[in-house]
């Protein structure tokens, strides 16, 4: 079998050689978990499968444990499942100096170890060289072999196999078969804790959680693991945890540093965990660390090739020397799991693919084929994060058990929150999901702030990431001494490389007609031979990026039917650009819209920064360059990303066992070093505990009491100027150390902004009788905490306040029990609070009633329908916009955010986009998730477009009309300005502020204020005339004179009236006391208007008109609308905006 180390996991603390507690196929593995190893175990993939080859004991079926895992453990040295050259000394040996086993000539000579103590067997029971004595289960000789059984097995196995000899065989002699015990599992094969029942399933449920042993396996493990004086040892987590901070992975011990006192280590003082970086990418996942992490032997690593410097951050450099791993994971039948490059290359040989792309899908209930299992994208991305964290163990010799992952900006938040889930699974603390474009705005301000001058203008950047799955935008400014203001954000959910590949696979499909090539992805052959071209589009997409031309060769691929091909496809990079243009053309798009989102023109950029792998194609970078006018910079395209979470992650806390440690920050040449004691069972109280601060150079020590809280500060500690400063953390008790922890520290200037945390990448809105109303704008900081108030528009049982991200539905708030009597036009009070860690929680109270209800939003998974329920939805989508279309279109001056609820041009233009690429979609029959995403937007969208156009109906004047008005009065303006230059520049700032009233009105759906304008506007139009040296009065300066406000808010009435009288006749009459209210209210205001309309035209007759309007129609047509829409859902209240609370609702 072939052990590439791009396919071992090498998490000492989740992964085991030993098939016994090897990742396993959910489905095969399932009703093999005994009862109490299922009750331990919380993930539900992947669970470890028992082997089915029989015992060690020689029986039937014990082949591979005789030759293949002995030949393993031949050529490493396993600890815990981690395999490591032979050569190098065990992680146990490294953290104990002091009791370091003299060399031997030849390792496998060696005794096996079978306690603490270093004396090696007596000679007489020890095994010649290159063989093993066969002893009892269970037994506790020295003869025993580390992968039998006792407890000798499992202090072996927790050391590393230290004694496995070279090539296994039994002495002369009788064989001994040991008799299982009924209902026993069989024993553990390759060097698996098997000291007892409970340490087995200790281990098993370890690997399972990405964790260490349970309590019950550590107690079994500490009883028979003593040190010389009694005290159980306690085993550390991993084979990095056998090390000290700061010391060196192999070689000699070192001496302390001069002045420095030598540190024993004591139990729970093992190495700081740091906190690492993650790109968790759709084709290429990476991860790095700060360049000022304490890194054991960092400048030899650096100098190997094993971390290398990106910024201020290092990147984790696997063995195969790509600083990136792909995302691909493929699962054997006998539940042996591969992840990475291997995995990858499964998609071009025979049998099941490999599981990729799944990042796009996250989210949903899509499944993928990773081999010979099926995949959510949680669980397939828990393996590539266990993978990338087993690298990091590796490199960096120190547990790595936090991290700060980033996640496309157009994730929602269910995504988002999703991938914490799986970094969970993999053992991973997820400090922080970073957004990817903040995250390369971080990366490029390192680089460029360590040549910036001080005093250095802010910069605008525009942040262009185009990745694999995903296309993100942001407009971000750099100020040196603010730090980031996230501006704008904008992008495509489903745009990058992936789709860039299908592109070229339809290519390929047109000049193969003698080859099927329609396959259904539903399929599993087809999906392994739709995988195969997959493989081969992104190398020509590679090619062709460095290239002019190349060429298709491929004789491994079959069609649908299972006919070889014989592929021999020359391609140009033109040919290539012209399939991408489309994609590479909608991604420009979203930069332009997000730059006039953040109110800027290209102009106001300083510079482009891309990033992601796709953007090396060279026509993305001539897009940008023609639309903006400037020269774009790539900025380490698959790394950047991950060295800005690795920026963000030198934030976080260290935590140890009993001490959390701030991140320091230097200012001038001193600096504070704050933490915490945390309580434990050497500290149950950790007020009053004594720290000790000591520099390295043993000039400075210090000694500070914790607080109640157990927090500690050392203030204005000094620094050496232009050196890193050394510091030692010690946790003293009762006189006692009991844990020490290592800072570092720089001199520097003024202390620099800290990097900003997640904010918003999307608009949120509560829909409304009349549609969605923005709440939280996008590029808001978390935590963030907002409260409006809003009013009821019908009545009925119970309230529910349903919350939209962007254009997706992701969860409601509902108070059941609602009083039908209660009033229409009640107050309701509305709270929504944005957590850091993407929890959303709402509250919601009608105070009239005492009632209140409060919910974490639980956003479900999305449910992908069938092809043919998203046919079927496309069709009714594109017959309601056929509607719509025969209707007048909105004016195409108004520009609204597509995730304000507010549509009209850029609507219309987004609509018709979207249901273009959904007919595309459907063809090609590919991508069901995005097929679905992109219909859900459009169903949003035409909503909010029919509510525009139903409301620009009513207007008076029409929105048209405003249009040819406004478009005069620029004119006019013009002309003054050849003769009087300041007076028009007077008209024409005042024409400004009328234009943004209007749009705000109609926005805001406010007619009073729409009137106003459109008075405004008159007006000026009339100034101008008078400026010009024309009449006084011109042809439109009578236009809204008492008798035409009169007839038009009699003629709304009239409509009102109508539409009450056919509902109420509609519904059989069961709403009788509604409409006759209605009809009520309806001649109260008919009488009034007629009343003031018979008085003399004067401003005085034309304010008590408008007051008429603003008071009593005006709530009443709101009121009535929302009645006339909720008959159709007569149970539930819905709600609007009371007329008093400015946009966006009243804060409370």
């Amino acid at each position: 079998m072939d052990r590439d180390p791009e396919t071992m996991d090498r998490n000492p603390a989740t992964t085991d050689r030993n098939p016994e507690t090897t990742d396993r196929n959910p489905v095969r593995a399932q009703h093999r978990t005994p009862p109490t190893t299922a009750r331990r175990n919380r993930s539900s993939w992947p669970a470890p499968r028992p082997s089915s080859a029989g015992s060690r004991s020689g029986r039937p079926g014990s082949r591979r444990e005789g030759t293949e895992a002995e030949r393993e453990c031949t050529a490493h040295r396993i600890v815990r499942g981690r395999p490591r050259p032979a050569q190098a000394p065990s992680p146990a040996a490294r953290a104990h100096p002091h009791r370091r086993t003299p060399p031997t000539p030849d390792h496998r000579a060696r005794a096996p170890r079978t306690g603490r103590r270093t004396t090696a067997a007596p000679a007489a029971r020890a095994p010649a060289p290159g063989l093993r004595r066969a002893g009892p289960r269970g037994g506790r000789g020295a003869g025993q072999g580390p992968g039998r059984g006792g407890a000798g097995a499992v202090r072996a196995a927790r050391r590393g196999c230290r004694g496995r000899p070279a090539r296994t065989a039994r002495l002369p002699g009788p064989r001994r078969r040991a008799r299982p015990l009924a209902g026993r599992r069989p024993p553990l094969r390759n060097c698996a804790p098997a000291g007892g029942s409970s340490a087995r399933r200790s281990a098993r449920t370890a690997v399972r959680r990405g964790g260490r042993p349970g309590r019950r396996g550590a107690r079994t493990a500490r009883r028979r693991h003593r040190r010389p004086g009694g005290e159980p040892h306690r085993t550390p987590r991993s084979a990095a945890a056998r090390r000290q901070p700061g010391t060196p992975r192999p070689g000699p011990a070192r001496s302390p540093r001069p002045g420095r006192e030598p540190h024993h280590p004591q139990r729970g003082d093992g190495p700081m965990s740091l906190v690492v970086g993650i790109d968790l990418g759709t084709t290429n996942s990476c991860v790095a660390v700060p360049a000022n992490a304490p890194v054991p032997d960092k400048e030899r690593l650096i100098a190997e090739g094993r971390l290398r410097p990106v910024g201020e951050a290092l990147v984790v450099v696997p063995p195969d020397g790509s600083p990136t791993v792909p995302s691909a994971v493929w699962v054997g039948p006998d539940g042996e799991v591969q992840v990475g490059l291997l995995a990858k290359h499964r998609a071009r040989m025979q049998g099941a693919p490999p599981a990729m792309f799944f990042k796009r899908s996250m989210g949903t209930d899509q499944r993928f084929t990773a081999g010979h299992a099926e995949l959510t994208p949680v669980e397939a991305s828990t393996a590539v994060l266990r993978r990338l964290r087993a690298i990091a163990e590796d490199v960096l010799g120190t547990p790595v058990q936090r991290a700060v992952v980033t996640v496309p900006a157009y994730f929602e938040t269910r995504s988002k929150n999703d991938t914490t889930k799986a970094g969970a699974a993999a053992g991973l603390e997820v400090v922080e999901t970073l957004i990817e474009p903040v995250a390369a705005a971080v990366a490029h301000g390192g680089e460029h702030r360590t040549s910036a001058a001080p005093g250095d203008r802010p910069r605008t950047l525009l942040v262009y990431d185009l990745g694999g799955g995903t296309f993100d935008t942001s407009v971000v400014t750099d100020d040196p001494e603010e730090g980031f203001e996230h501006r704008a954000f904008g992008g495509d959910r489903y745009l990058g490389g992936y789709d860039f590949d299908r592109a070229v696979v339809s290519w390929m499909n047109d000049r193969l007609p003698a080859h099927d090539l329609a396959y259904d992805p539903d399929s599993p052959s087809d999906a392994r031979s739709y995988a195969a071209l997959l493989f081969l589009a992104e190398a020509c997409k590679q090619e062709l990026s460095r290239m002019p031309v190349t060429e298709i060769v491929s004789q491994y691929c079959e069609d649908r039917n299972g006919t070889p091909m014989n592929l021999h496809l020359p391609m140009r990079r033109t040919e290539l650009e012209d399939l991408l243009r489309p994609h590479l053309e909608t991604a420009a798009d979203h930069c332009e819209r997000t730059l006039r989102r953040a109110g800027l023109t290209p102009t106001d950029v300083d510079e482009i920064v891309m990033v992601g792998g796709s953007s090396r194609i060279p026509l993305a970078g001539a897009l940008l360059r023609e639309r903006f006018g400037r020269e774009p910079v790539l900025l380490h395209p698959d790394l950047a990303i991950a060295a800005g979470a690795a920026l963000k992650a030198a934030e976080a806390t260290e935590r140890g066992t009993y001490l959390e440690l701030d991140r320091p920050e230097a200012d001038g040449e001193v600096a504070d070093i704050s933490g915490r004691v945390l309580p434990g069972r050497l500290l149950p109280d950790p007020a009053g505990a004594s720290v000790l601060l000591v520099s390295d150079d043993g000039t400075h020590r210090t000694e500070e009491t914790a607080g109640p809280s157990g927090s500690f500060l050392f203030p204005d500690v000094p620094l050496t100027p232009g050196t890193e400063n050394g510091f030692t953390v010690r946790l003293l008790a009762a006189g006692r150390e009991i844990e020490a922890r290592r800072v570092t520290v720089t001199s520097a200037g003024p202390a620099t902004a800290p990097v900003t945390g997640d904010v918003l990448a999307h608009d949120f809105s509560v829909e409304l009788a009349d549609g969605l109303h923005r709440i939280v704008a996008s590029g808001v900081r978390l935590p963030h905490r907002t409260g409006f108030r809003l009013q009821t528009a019908t009545q009925g049982s119970y309230l529910s306040i349903r919350l939209y991200e962007g254009l997706m539905h992701i969860g409601s708030v509902e108070i059941a029990d609602v009083p039908r009597s209660l009033p229409v036009g009640t107050d309701v009070e509305v709270s929504v609070t944005f957590e850091a860690g993407w929890t959303i929680e709402a509250a919601v109270a009608i105070p009239a009633i005492g009632a209140a209800a409060t919910a974490v939003i639980d956003i479900p998974l999305r449910r992908i329908p069938a092809w043919d329920a998203l046919r079927s939805a496309h069709r009714d989508a594109k017959q309601a916009w056929a509607e719509l279309h025969d209707a007048p279109a909105p004016d195409a001056g108004h520009l609204e955010d597509p995730g304000s609820g507010r549509r009209s041009a850029d609507g219309v233009t987004t609509l018709n986009r979207l249901l273009g690429e959904t007919d595309a979609l459907l063809t090609e029959r590919q991508d069901r998730a995005k097929t679905h995403y992109k219909i859900m937007e459009a169903e949003t969208l035409l909503q909010g477009l029919a509510q525009q156009q139903m409301w620009d109906r009513s207007l008076d004047p029409s929105p048209a009309d405003f249009e040819t008005a406004l478009a005069d009065a620029r004119a006019l303006i013009a002309e003054l300005g050849r003769t009087d230059p300041p007076r028009a520049e007077q008209h024409r700032s005042e024409l400004v502020d009328v234009e943004t009233a209007a749009r705000a009105a109609r926005t805001e759906r406010n007619r009073y204020a729409w009137h106003q304008a459109c008075t405004r506007l008159e007006r000026l139009r009339h100034g101008a005339r008078t400026d010009l040296g024309g009449p006084e009065s011109g042809p439109d300066a009578d236009s809204f004179t008492a008798d035409r406000i009169a007839g038009s808010l009699l003629a709304e009435l009239e409509q009102l009236r109508r539409s009450v009288q056919e509902a109420d006749e509609d519904s059989g009459h069961r709403h009788r006391t509604e409409a006759d209210a209605f009809a009520d209210r309806i001649a109260d205001a008919v009488g009034d208007v007629v009343q003031q309309a018979a008085r003399e035209d004067g401003p005085d007759t034309r304010r008590r008109l408008i007051g008429i309007y603003k008071e009593r129609i005006e709530p009443l047509h709101a009121q009535i609308g929302h009645w006339l829409r909720g008959l159709g859902q007569a149970e539930g209240v819905q709600v609007v905006l009371p007329r008093t609370a400015p946009p966006g609702g009243e804060t409370l």
